[in-house]
Order: structure tokens, then C-alpha cells, then sequence
């Protein structure tokens, strides 16, 4: 366990924040020489970097990464408005296929009968394969879970992935 700059504790890679009076105390960090409890600490303090994401191509649909995404997303939260699925989430799983390999599917869909169904928006393109194989990769190592592919073409067309 190893503590770092900040006053935090590390430990197998997950970093735990720790008392920063227990730090002082054992004298790992510095800090100030008086107690400045009710005052202003710093008086000329450093510039902060801004928080704010910085705008990328496809700001206008933000999180998403791109108009499918976001319009699949319009519908799942009508379908949850309507009561037909419980809950559903946007790439909020990381499934871990091996060593170094994962998949992150793009919707997780919990539906009103307990299955949670892994849901991936593709367009339309001639050669599927490559993005097929993660697909039934994924359904194979995960079976407790429903795989889907959602495209777009005059209306919403779904296919579910057979292992």
C-alpha cells in the first residue's frame, strides 16, 4: 500500500482516499504550518484547467458518438416512458472477453422479465465480419445475456446474435 502525493492510499490499483491529518501527522505529506480552519488557505491560487469537455466532430449528439447512437437512444427512452422496458443504459458495461480483449457494448437494455439484453447499433455497410466477430465473441463468453444488432434502415430492424 503505497500513499501518494494527494493524501490518498493506494492498494491493488484502486486508489482509496485516506485521512489527510493521519498523512500529516505521520509526516508522508506536507502542508500548512498553522491551523487555517475559517480562512481563505490560498490567496493567489493557481490557475485550474477547465473541466469541460472539449467539443469533438460530433458535439451536436454528445454522449453519443454519432446520430444513430443518439437516435436509438430517443427511442429506448420512449419505450421506457411507455413501460415496456425497465431501465437501459448508454455503454455502462465493459464485458471481458480475454486476456487484454474487451467489448463495450454501445446500449444495455433491462426489460420488464429480468433479461438484460447487450445492444449494438450498426449502420449499413458492406463487409460486417469484422465487427461480428467481437459480437459473437461476446455471446459466447456471456450467455446469461441477450446480444443484438440495431440498424436503421426505413425503421428499426433488430437481429439477435446466435452462438
Amino acid at each position: 500500500m503505497m500513499l501518494n502525493r494527494g493524501g490518498s492510499r493506494e492498494r491493488g490499483g484502486v486508489v482509496v482516499p485516506a485521512l489527510k491529518a493521519n498523512a500529516l501527522a505521520a509526516g508522508l505529506i506536507s502542508g500548512p504550518s498553522k491551523d487555517l480552519r475559517g480562512t481563505s488557505a490560498v490567496k493567489n491560487p493557481s490557475p485550474v484547467p477547465n473541466p469541460a469537455p472539449v467539443p469533438t466532430k460530433n458535439a451536436k449528439y454528445a454522449p453519443y458518438k454519432n446520430k444513430l447512437e443518439h437516435s436509438y437512444a430517443q427511442l429506448l427512452a420512449m419505450e421506457q416512458q411507455a413501460g415496456t422496458i425497465r431501465d437501459w443504459g448508454y455503454e455502462c458495461m465493459t464485458l471481458k472477453l480475454a486476456a487484454g480483449k474487451y467489448h463495450r457494448p454501445d446500449f444495455t437494455v433491462w426489460h420488464l422479465d429480468g433479461t438484460v439484453e447487450q445492444a449494438q447499433t450498426k449502420g449499413y455497410h458492406k463487409n460486417m465480419r469484422a465487427s461480428m466477430t467481437g459480437l459473437i465473441w461476446a455471446a459466447q463468453r456471456h450467455p446469461w445475456f441477450r446480444f443484438t444488432i440495431h440498424r436503421y434502415k426505413n425503421g428499426w430492424q433488430s437481429e439477435e446474435i446466435k452462438t
